[in-house]
């Protein structure tokens, strides 16, 4: 076999110590699902319950392999743009510093994942190397390519190692993304920023790689724990996701395994381990401790900030959990008069009439989303609540147009929501027909809502939605000026240049542009509540930001939400010249774990991650004496217009 090293191949492309793939956010949320992802994929591939050890240890620095090279090229970069005239930016001093940081020290930590799944041949080890080039196979709904990539963010060297066995097979490789740099001859030649622990062919080209087979001694006991196939992936430098805390770090891993696998794991399909060598910390999560790990985030009711939203938040985790216990198993009929659909089951479980319905849907026992279309929550507003989980599983030779099948190929690449707009039309289609169909069948079992079940929110004032609210821009009266008066002087005239109030508390000069109506829309029936938050330092206790909550009263179809707040005039409307309501500006919206920055607008769209708690930030302070509503209106979705 021709010798192996950390090969970094000639190119023309230039790439800094920040590009796109190494300045992602971090967060335990991508990593951990990424890895156990993989890792179930594989499994099910096998035909066996996915069995993963995820572990945090340390290892002395000379003990990485091809270290020496990869300090090597770090240095050529390093040292070339010290040589630039432009100054270092902050992300550049950031991401540098955090590789000194490791190369400097005696030991490095390494979060390696080990798991028992179908193994990696030359082939496969390809298409984990490759960017964008899926690896799909018939069992497997796990994407390799820009996948991997998901695993430096928690890499300080951005540096990671792969090793798989099959049988007496091994296959060794490694990626580490540096910067470009030059050669180390007198040629004007570069080298690239990614380098592969391969056979340096000339040219080098990953799609007829060869790679090494000899099992270097960091990686060889974890290897030797795999069995007859599974794959070790070690991420060099590990960063514990850039927190100071290593418990913090281990936590966050044990609920990312916990949540987004509860159906696998719940189901007996996936046993996950986590254990910390630094802490002499070790969590099995099976069947039997998985409900007390999902306990202790029972009242986690959004998902992490700063983790980049749509997350499973713990509280809906554990809800699911509770409906696969003890909910019962609903029988599904055909779709659409179709044959019936072998990929699909469906657990459910009545809720109190104060409590929000939601709809889980997994595949392969992983989480996929709480936001299906024609399955989000306002789908039932008119239906007594319930918690609902969709279980889509692989059938095999049957496969070809099943719910599954279309959920698969609808996925985002973070596997965490659908976009219809990776279906072809026949097969958009029919994902729609099947999933209204399913709506059907859990609006039929929940019950219709009772017209006096109310809704009313602890602390809040709670007024009818169900107004036409068409926004219609109504002009302001001209008051006539009184006799005796100079221009200037009158009272709330045209011609007074004095300040006069703006609708939001604050004042601004006559003829100054008052903020635009919102375009008109249909309104949604709903029920709402609201309150207004005083700033502490007001003394008369006038506030920016406002507290809503509302629960709706239709089934609305493929549609989004916009919500603006509306500061009543207090006018007589059926006078000859009403003074209108006055529409709010709005700065920010938090909900659903998402934080919205809207700029000033009358108008903002809802995310679907919006479960009808609201804190709105508007753009002026508002007297509490203002008698605040808020409305809702209809707009076709986003992706839908730009389709």
């Amino acid at each position: 076999m021709p010798h192996t090293r950390l090969h970094f191949p000639p190119t023309a492309k230039i790439d800094g110590f920040t590009n796109a793939v190494t300045s992602v956010p971090v967060y335990a949320e991508g990593v951990v699902r990424e890895l156990l992802q993989n890792a179930l994929d594989s499994a099910i591939s096998a035909g066996r319950r996915a069995e993963v050890h995820l572990t945090v240890t340390s290892v002395p620095l000379d003990s990485i392999p091809k270290v020496a090279a990869y300090k090597s090229a770090f240095n050529a970069a390093f040292d070339e743009r010290l040589r630039g005239r432009e100054e270092f930016t902050l992300d550049e001093e950031n991401a540098i510093g955090r590789i000194l940081e490791v190369l400097e020290a005696d030991e490095a930590n390494v979060l390696f994942c080990r798991d028992n799944g179908i193994g990696l041949d030359a082939e496969r080890m390809r298409a984990v190397l490759s960017q964008g080039n899926s690896d799909k196979p018939n069992k497997g709904a796990g994407s390799f390519g820009l996948g991997h990539l998901a695993a430096f963010a928690a890499s300080d060297l951005r540096y990671v190692l792969y090793a798989g066995k099959r049988g007496e097979d091994h296959v060794i490789s490694g990626h580490a993304i540096v910067a470009t740099h030059p050669t180390d001859d007198v040629s004007a030649s570069r080298r690239s920023a990614d380098g592969y622990w391969a056979v340096p062919e000339k040219p080098f080209n990953l799609k007829t790689a060869q790679f090494g087979r000899t099992i270097p001694g960091m990686l060889e006991e974890q290897v030797k724990l795999i069995g007859d196939s599974g794959t070790v992936v070690a991420i060099l430098g590990f960063n514990h996701f850039r927190k100071a805390e290593a418990q913090r770090a281990f936590r966050d891993i044990v609920r990312v395994a916990a949540v987004n696998f509860l159906a696998a794991i719940q189901g007996r399909k996936m046993v996950v381990r986590v254990s910390d060598d630094t802490l002499d910390a070790d969590q099995v999560i099976d069947h039997r401790s998985l409900e007390p790990c999902l306990a202790k985030i029972r009242k986690q009711k959004r998902s992490r900030r700063g983790a980049g939203g749509g997350w499973l938040p713990g509280e809906q985790a554990f809800r699911a959990y509770e409906t696969l216990q003890q909910g019962e198993e609903l029988e599904v009929p055909p779709f659409d008069g179709d044959v019936p659909d072998p990929s699909v089951r469906v657990f459910f479980r009545s809720l109190a009439t104060s409590e929000r319905t939601r709809v889980q849907v997994f595949r392969d026992g992983m989480w996929i989303t709480y936001r299906a279309p024609h399955l989000e929550f306002h789908a039932f507003g008119k239906v007594r609540p319930f918690d609902a989980v969709v279980l889509l599983a692989d059938p095999g030779s049957e496969r070809e147009g099943t719910l599954y099948d279309l959920v698969r190929n609808a996925e985002g690449p973070a596997h965490r929501h659908l976009e219809r707009r990776r279906l072809k039309a026949d097969s958009k289609r029919r994902l729609t027909n099947k999933l209204r169909s399913l709506a059907r069948v859990l609006s039929e079992h929940a019950g219709t809502l009772a017209t006096d079940e109310g809704f009313a929110p602890e602390g809040f004032a709670v007024f009818p939605g169900d107004a036409e609210r068409i926004a219609d821009s109504i002009p302001r009266r001209r008051p006539r000026r009184r006799e005796g008066k100079k221009k200037g002087t009158s009272d709330n005239g045209d011609d007074d240049p004095s300040p006069v109030p703006n609708g939001n508390g604050r004042r601004r000069r006559k003829g100054g542009r008052s903020r635009r109506a919102p375009a008109p829309g249909p309104a949604v029936d709903m029920r709402s509540g609201l309150v207004l938050l005083p700033d502490a330092e007001d003394e008369n206790g006038a506030g920016k930001r406002v507290r809503a909550a509302f629960e709706l009263c239709e089934e609305l179809g493929n549609e989004d939400i916009c919500l603006r707040i509306r500061a009543e005039s207090g006018s007589d409307a059926g006078c000859d010249s009403p003074i209108p309501d006055e529409w709010l500006g709005i700065q920010q919206v938090e909900t659903g774990g998402m934080r919205i920055e809207v700029g000033g607008q009358s108008e903002v769209r809802l995310p679907t991650e919006c479960d009808g708690n609201v804190l709105i930030r508007l753009s002026g302070s508002v007297h509490p004496d203002r008698h605040l509503e808020l409305d809702l209106v209809r707009r076709k979705r986003e992706d839908e217009e730009a389709e």
